[in-house]
C-alpha cells in the first residue's frame, strides 16, 4: 500500500558547506521556508497542549468523542536546532532519509482494533507527511509548471489540515521572548511531550502494510 506516493526526482549538486545562522532572530526576515521548519517543530510537539490540558480539567470538563485513546506515556523533551530536516534534499542527502525514519513501518496506516479490517491512518504521521510534502516540493516544483498546477490542492490542503492540527493540540507551552534577537526561537525551552516512538511502536504492531519512509 501506497499511502504517501508523491516521488520527485532529484538531480545531485555539489553540497554547499558554508556556515548558515543557526537561529531566527526575527520571523519577518526570513522567507515562507522557515516558517514551515518552525511548524514542523510544533507539529511535533502538538500534543503537548492537548495533554496538560486533559490533565488540568475535572471530569465534569472532558469532552467526550468516539476516536479510541491511544495510551502513550509523556517524557521531557528540550527542542534543540536540528537544520537536516530544513535542507534542501538536492544538497543534502540526509535530508529524506531523517524524515523517512519519523515514519513507523506501515506508514502510520493501522488496523483497529488489531487484525481488523477496518484501516486508519494516525494524525501525527499524516502532518508530518503534510511537513515533509513541502520541503520535498519546494525543491522539485521550480520551473515545473505543469507540476506546480497538479500539486496545488494537496499543498492546500496540508496548509489548512495542519493549522487545524496546531489549533486542535493548542500547546500552551511559554516561550521566553529573547531580547537581543527581537523574537523566539523556541530551542531550550523544557516541555512534556507525548512519547512518539511509543506511537511508532504501537503503530508498526498494529500496520496494514510494511511500507517504509514517505515515499515508498
Amino acid at each position: 500500500m501506497e499511502l504517501f506516493n508523491f516521488k520527485p526526482q532529484y538531480q545531485p549538486v555539489a553540497s554547499n558547506n558554508s556556515a548558515r545562522p543557526g537561529v531566527l532572530s526575527s520571523l519577518r526576515q526570513y522567507p515562507l521556508g522557515n516558517y514551515i521548519v518552525l511548524l514542523a517543530i510544533a507539529a511535533v510537539s502538538a500534543g503537548i497542549g492537548a495533554l496538560i490540558g486533559r490533565s488540568s480539567l475535572g471530569c465534569g470538563s472532558c469532552v467526550q468523542y468516539s476516536n479510541p485513546e491511544i495510551p502513550l506515556g509523556t517524557i521531557k523533551e528540550i527542542f534543540t536546532y536540528n537544520r537536516t530536516f530544513g535542507e534542501d534534499p538536492r544538497l543534502d542527502n540526509g535530508t529524506l532519509a531523517a524524515w523517512d525514519s519519523l515514519v513507523p513501518i506501515g506508514q502510520g496506516t493501522v488496523r483497529f482494533p488489531a487484525g481488523s479490517k477496518k484501516i486508519y491512518t494516525l494524525s501525527a504521521v499524516h502532518q508530518l507527511h503534510c511537513l515533509s510534502y513541502y520541503g520535498a516540493l519546494q525543491s522539485h516544483r521550480r520551473g515545473n509548471e505543469q507540476q506546480n498546477n497538479h500539486i496545488g490542492p494537496h499543498m492546500r490542503h496540508c496548509f489548512d489540515y495542519l493549522r487545524q492540527g496546531l489549533m486542535c493540540a493548542a500547546d500552551s507551552t511559554l516561550e521566553p521572548v529573547d531580547t537581543r534577537l527581537g523574537g523566539v526561537t523556541g530551542w531550550g525551552n523544557e516541555r512534556v511531550c507525548r512519547d512518539y516512538t511509543a506511537l511508532k511502536d504501537w503503530a508498526e504492531q498494529r500496520r496494514a502494510s510494511n511500507s517504509k519512509g514517505f515515499s515508498d
